[in-house]
């Protein structure tokens, strides 16, 4: 595509891109017009190029001497701020053992886990029996949100489920695992610590909303009994260990509505979408182990 008069980057320029909260050396691989935005690929230097991704015109910075103190200014700041610190999820198990934990002590965005969490008034309901059927799973969300493999996956276990199918529980392949594995493959795509810690706090919410959303919001009429029963026979698991990747993907189907909140400010939604989507991606290129038709069985 040629060069459009209203791009300032230009393909092959060497730039500085924002990835979460900090600023990151960057190449601009292709520059063109979608949608009338002005949209970049970028690859991060240092990084594997499964991370490169098309950003908009304003994460995008000139690489001069100005920007690259804005750089190391806000890698400071992050590092010398005197953030709250909050544990990460830590379940645990019935033999005294810690289960899969996201191995991070977070506190870059300790404000992430709170904005996605349910407000008070519905933390009262979670135990509940009179949570609406998930029929309506993610409408909106589905058509704009998730892979088409996992909209078709969504539609067969509700298939599953009023046939009389429950999920087998706990989980093979619970929801902390899956997060876990998505951290440790995120992870190994870069070397900076504190990118690192943006993922871990995301997930960290993301688990922490889990807990709070799972009972409220995200089960069958059939599987509300199966809750019931779990919980007193496994009371020390947490909920994010006892479910798995299917919960949890009902979960994120219906996260766009969160995110349409007026507590989330334009960063943070992007910031959300950004690791939220690629949390999705890889849930849709590994759904052979995470979400599998022969862990559910007959009621």
């Amino acid at each position: 595509m040629s060069k459009d008069s209203k791009m300032i980057f230009e393909k092959g320029e060497k730039v500085l891109c924002y990835h979460g909260p900090l600023i990151y050396e960057a190449k601009c691989l292709e520059a063109e017009m979608q949608d009338s935005q002005a949209k970049y690929y970028i690859h991060y230097a240092g990084w594997n190029k499964n991370w490169d991704e098309w950003v908009p015109e304003n994460r995008v910075l000139k690489y001069n001497d100005a920007n690259i103190q804005k750089q190391k200014d806000l890698q400071k700041t992050l590092k010398s701020n005197p953030q709250r610190s909050r544990k990460v999820v830590k379940p645990r198990r019935t033999d005294g053992k810690d289960a899969d934990a996201l191995p991070t002590q977070l506190s870059v965005l300790p404000d992430v886990a709170v904005m996605c969490a349910v407000p008070e008034a519905s933390r009262k309901k979670r135990g509940r029996a009179d949570n609406p059927d998930m029929a309506e799973v993610g409408k909106a969300e589905v058509a704009t949100f998730l892979p088409d493999g996992l909209k078709a996956w969504l539609a067969q276990e509700h298939i599953y489920i009023h046939e009389g199918k429950l999920a087998v529980l706990p989980a093979r392949s619970s929801a902390l695992h899956v997060a876990t594995q998505f951290f440790k493959a995120k992870a190994a795509g870069q070397e900076d610590p504190f990118a690192e810690q943006v993922v871990g706090e995301v997930l960290d919410g993301v688990m922490e909303h889990f807990a709070v959303a799972l009972p409220a919001e995200l089960l069958y009429a059939p599987e509300k009994a199966q809750f019931k029963e779990l919980s007193e026979k496994y009371p020390n698991m947490a909920l994010c260990e006892l479910y798995g990747g299917a919960h949890l993907l009902r979960m994120l189907a219906k996260f766009g509505s969160k995110l349409s909140s007026p507590r989330f400010d334009e960063f943070t939604t992007e910031l959300l979408l950004q690791y939220l989507n690629e949390l999705l991606r890889f849930i849709a290129d590994n759904h052979a182990s995470f979400l599998r038709p022969e862990d559910y069985r007959a009621s």
